[in-house]
């Protein structure tokens, strides 16, 4: 009961702390979202990287947590075909400074003059199968290596925070990444997304995954997924 009421009284914080930036922002709804949307055609490039499944045999160990411009060893950070940083494929440029040294400054949750808080959500610290789904991770340090080194989102460089859920700690993670200003967890997947969904939702944090597997994760509001393993449960 007591550990109950602590998570329930940090996720409460966490709400009531976004509640108070997004009223404290000067934007309005529709300038938050296309806002958003160009985040998330950045998000779609991590995507593509992580894809929709892994084999049985790949399993790699490795850290978790904050991240800033770095990649996992022998990862790579550039794109295929001679394109000029931060341009990828027919996509074009999607990374590089702000335009004409436009200044910058705090616009939203997780976004300030210089930095863009994204988070990442694996199961590689599960005791059971270590370095589960580690490439998620290793895809989404190489993403902001890359970007980074073509001058960030605009100019803000990406700060990558790598959310372990290790495999039943899903729920924990989705209330660090409100409590903490994610302003949008990218590229992730969990065994168990089906748990912290209410939290997720409750604090507006938008969830761009790699995959989905649960069908109520699958079917929440504010998320979006190249493919999902999830089946019907009806029937």
């Amino acid at each position: 009961m007591r550990e109950d009421n602590r998570v329930s009284g940090r996720f409460n914080r966490a709400r009531a702390r976004r509640v108070r930036l997004r009223a404290a922002t000067p934007l309005v709804g529709a300038q938050r979202a296309r806002r958003r949307l160009a985040i998330s055609g950045l998000a779609v490039i991590l995507v593509a990287t992580v894809g929709c499944g892994r084999s049985d045999e790949e399993v790699e160990e490795g850290p978790s947590g904050r991240e800033g411009p770095t990649a996992a060893p022998g990862a790579s950070t550039t794109v295929p075909g001679g394109a000029a940083p931060g341009e990828f494929g027919d996509l074009g440029r999607v990374c590089g400074p702000s335009p004409d040294g436009a200044a910058l400054e705090a616009t939203d949750i997780g976004v300030t003059a210089d930095s863009i808080q994204l988070g990442t959500v694996a199961d590689p610290g599960f005791s059971g199968r270590p370095g589960l789904n580690q490439e998620v991770f290793d895809s989404a340090e190489a993403f902001t290596r890359w970007c980074n080194d073509a001058g960030g989102i605009n100019g803000r460089s990406i700060e990558l925070v790598k959310r372990d859920a290790r495999l039943t700690e899903y729920q924990p993670r989705m209330i660090e990444a409100c409590d903490e200003g994610d302003f949008m967890l990218v590229g992730g997947g969990g065994v168990f997304d089906d748990q912290g969904q209410g939290e997720r939702l409750a604090c507006g944090l938008p969830n761009l995954a790699g995959f989905v597997v649960n069908p109520p994760a699958v079917q929440s509001d504010l998320t979006m997924a190249p493919c999902s393993t999830a089946r019907s449960r009806s029937g």
